[in-house]
């Protein structure tokens, strides 16, 4: 499911969306991109995010963070 047009497409390397902030769904909290975590078996790559609301480092999947709108900071 797209939400909107975004800069960057299932082919970005996830290291270009480092440091980059976004809002888990539409009206979740906000989580800051700190990096990659690890890649799993299946081939997905989980990445580092920050938390704002909780102030927790969490893994979260790269393509489920290309889903999530982007924030203005």
């Amino acid at each position: 499911m797209a939400h909107q047009a975004t800069n960057y497409s299932y082919q970005t390397m996830p290291e270009q969306i480092k440091n980059s902030f976004r809002r888990f769904g539409r009206f979740g909290p906000v989580y800051q991109v700190m990096g990659i975590s690890r890649k799993t078996e299946a081939g997905d790559i989980m990445m580092k995010v920050h938390v704002f609301e909780t102030n927790e480092d969490v893994e979260y999947s790269f393509l489920n963070i290309l889903e999530d709108p982007q924030e203005n900071n």
